[in-house]
């Protein structure tokens, strides 16, 4: 007794069709579940709520959905051009400041009814300037209020002191 069983080839199509037909229904179940059990009653039994102590009900007036479980739109309209360029506007560049000053203060000249004369040093070099004059092309004897000597850069117009201390040190 010898027996084949044979399906014949349009027999497997067949079925191979209707397994595809099963399993494209399965998965178009699963892609399109509501989010929330809307299907459930208020009835149904309580999921507890651990941080709170006591049991939510769940059904369609449910206040948060399932983490996860948010629809996701498998064929929304979607480009693959690069978004559009920010525009920013730079921030405008800072204003313009004086170098710091390249003298220091070595110390006063005070003659009997002139004006005080004031001895700055820059590196190992001694400049003796009174109210009025000039260093160099760039910096200008502004004035003396009592302790500091201002000074002005004038490519820029910006005022600087210096520290002399009182008349009476």
């Amino acid at each position: 007794m010898k027996t084949a069983f044979a399906v014949p080839m349009h027999a497997r199509w067949s079925r191979n069709l209707v397994l595809a037909a099963l399993l494209a229904t399965t998965a178009y179940w699963f892609v399109n579940e509501p989010v929330g059990d809307t299907a459930v009653s208020r009835s149904h039994t309580p999921i507890a709520d651990s941080s709170a102590g006591r049991l939510p009900l769940v059904g369609a007036d449910a206040a948060t959905p399932e983490p996860g479980r948010d629809r996701v739109d498998l064929f929304a309209l979607r480009t693959w051009e690069p978004p559009p360029p920010v525009v920013s506007t730079p921030a405008p560049p800072p204003p313009p400041q004086a170098p710091p000053l390249p003298f220091k203060f070595f110390g006063r000249i005070v003659d009997a009814g002139q004006a005080p004369s004031f001895i700055l040093t820059r590196g190992t070099e001694m400049i003796i300037v009174r109210i009025g004059d000039r260093i160099e092309p760039a910096y200008l004897v502004d004035k003396f209020d009592g302790t500091q000597l201002h000074l002005v850069y004038l490519p820029l117009n910006i005022r600087q002191t210096i520290f002399v201390g009182n008349a009476n040190d």
